[in-house]
């Protein structure tokens, strides 16, 4: 995983932690297979949400077409596509931590 897909996954913890904690998911159970709409960490509203804060966050444009489901709802499928985004011309924000 390069530092980018590292900031995006990090980002993307942080945003679903108070989801997580409710489901009483352990931090550990979240690896690269997690899928986030199985679980119930995320709707389908929740993972358009999240994938909005996502690209505005990263200042991507994130193109799902021609990716299957499978590979996008799971956590390293989510972190990937986003990480494989269009640069969206304004640019990231200046906020990665």
């Amino acid at each position: 995983m390069n530092d980018l897909e590292h900031r995006i996954k990090r980002f993307a913890l942080r945003e679903l932690e108070d989801r997580m904690r409710a489901l009483a998911i352990p931090p550990d159970d979240l690896n690269d297979e997690f899928n986030l709409v199985d679980s119930g960490a995320v709707d389908s509203m929740g993972f358009v949400e999240l994938v909005g804060r996502l690209e505005q966050e990263f200042g991507l444009e994130v193109d799902f077409e021609g990716t299957d489901p499978a590979d996008f709802t799971a956590l390293g499928g989510l972190v990937r596509c986003v990480a494989r985004g269009t640069r969206n011309p304004s640019g990231p924000s200046s906020d990665h931590s």
